[in-house]
C-alpha cells in the first residue's frame, strides 16, 4: 500500500557541502517513498554547497536549492516552511542518514492518524560512531550520574522535561536488528520534545498562532540549539496535539560537527539558551526555581572540570559572558 501522506524535506545547512552530498542527500535518493520535495536552505559563505546540491540533482529531481536570506537555524527553518507543499515537513540535518524506508514509515503513521491528533513524529536514532561512544558503557553511566545529581538529566528513556527546564539526554541506543522487527507504521507516544536532526511535523501546525522556531535563540550566535525543544514544548503546551516516535523509521546522526561556533561563543550560547528555555517553558514553582539554579551550578562545575583537565578556559569565560548577555537581554 502506498501511503497517502506527502512529505517535504527541509535541510538547513551552512558551509558543509561534504556532509550534504555524502550523507543526507544520498539517503534521500534511496528512499522507498519519494519525498514531495527537498529544500536545501543554505547560508554558506561560498558556492561549494550550491555546487554540491547541483551535483545531486540528476539523482534527486525534486531537489531545490535556495540561498538563505537570513543565517541561523531557527530563521532558516522559518523562512523555508512557507515554500513546502507536502502534508508533512521533515527537518533533516545535513549529517543525518535516513534508512531507505524511513519516509514510508513516517507517512504510514500520519496516514493512520485520521483524527489528526499527532502533531509531530520523530525518527528513531541508531548508533553512529560518536553516538555509540556517547551512549554506552561506564562513560555514559558516569555522565548520566553527574547530570542526574545536578538535575540536568534523568535515567528515564522518555524524552521529557525536568523541573530545571532541561531535557532528558541521549539514551542507550537500540540495536538496529531489534528495530527492524518493529511493527511497520507503529509508534511510541508520550514524548514532550523531539530531536531536531530528524523530526517530522504536520505542515498545518505552523499555521497555528505563535508556532514557529524561536529566533530569540540566535541573539548570542546565528547557530542555535534547543530550537527543536522549544518548538516541541510550545506545541504540547498550547494545543491538544501529541508527539510520537516512529520505531521503524531509522536515522543515523553522524554528528560530524564542523566548527560552526568557537568555544567562547558556544559557552555563551549554552548559558543563554538554557536560561531562555527555562524562562519561557517551565512553570514557575519554588521547586523549579531551586532546580534551575542548582542545574546552573552543575553546568559551571562540569565545564570547569572539563576545561581544567584539558587546559582550555574558553567555555568557562563564555558561560560567564553568557550570564552577562542574559542580564542585558532582560533589560
Amino acid at each position: 500500500m502506498i501511503p497517502e501522506t506527502s512529505i517535504s524535506v527541509i535541510i538547513v545547512t551552512r558551509n558543509r557541502p561534504g556532509q550534504l552530498a555524502g550523507i543526507s542527500l544520498p539517503s534521500l535518493a534511496r528512499q522507498i517513498l519519494s519525498p514531495a520535495q527537498i529544500l536545501v536552505w543554505d547560508a554558506s559563505d561560498g558556492e561549494a554547497t550550491r555546487d554540491a546540491a547541483a551535483g545531486m540533482q540528476a539523482s534527486i529531481p525534486l531537489l531545490a536549492y535556495m540561498r538563505a536570506p537570513r543565517r541561523g537555524i531557527p530563521s532558516q527553518r522559518n523562512d523555508a516552511i512557507p515554500h513546502c507543499t507536502g502534508d508533512v515537513i521533515l527537518f533533516l540535518d545535513d549529517d543525518a542518514e535516513l534508512w531507505p524506508d524511513a519516509l514510508q514509515q513516517i507517512a504510514l503513521i500520519f496516514d493512520a492518524d485520521t483524527d489528526h491528533r499527532i502533531a509531530g513524529c520523530q525518527c528513531t536514532l541508531v548508533a553512529g560512531a560518536r553516538w555509540k561512544n556517547r551512549t554506552a558503557g561506564l562513560r555514559w553511566f558516569l555522565a548520566h550520574l553527574y547530570r542526574t545529581i545536578f538535575v540536568l538529566d534523568t535515567f528515564s528513556r522518555r524524552q521529557r522535561f525536568l523541573l530545571s527546564g532541561h531535557t532528558t539526554g541521549a539514551e542507550p541506543l537500540p540495536k538496529v536488528a531489534a528495530l527492524n522487527q518493529a511493527a511497520k507504521g507503529g509508534c511510541e507516544h508520550g514524548l514532550q520534545w523531539m530531536w531536531g536532526n530528524c523530526m517530522a511535523w504536520r505542515r498545518d501546525v505552523f499555521a497555528l498562532p505563535g508556532i514557529q522556531f524561536d529566533e530569540d535563540l540566535q541573539q548570542t550566535s546565528p547557530y542555535a540549539f534547543l530550537e527543536d525543544v522549544m518548538l516541541s514544548r510550545q506545541v504540547v503546551r498550547t494545543t491538544h496535539l501529541v508527539l510520537v516516535r516512529a520505531r521503524a523509521a531509522l536515522c543515523v546522526h553522524h554528528e560530524t560537527g564542523g566548527g560552526r561556533v568557537d568555544l567562547r561563543t558556544f559557552g555563551r550560547m549554552y548559558a543563554f539558551n538554557y536560561w531562555l528555555l527555562w524562562h519561557k517553558q517551565v512553570p514557575r514553582t519554588p521547586a523549579s526555581v531551586l532546580a534551575f539554579l542548582w542545574s546552573q551550578c552543575g553546568l559551571l562545575v562540569g565545564f570547569a572540570a572539563r576545561d581544567l583537565a584539558s587546559g582550555h578556559y574558553g567555555r568557562v569565560r563564555g558561560l560567564i559572558q553568557g550570564w552577562r548577555d542574559i542580564r542585558q537581554w532582560r533589560a
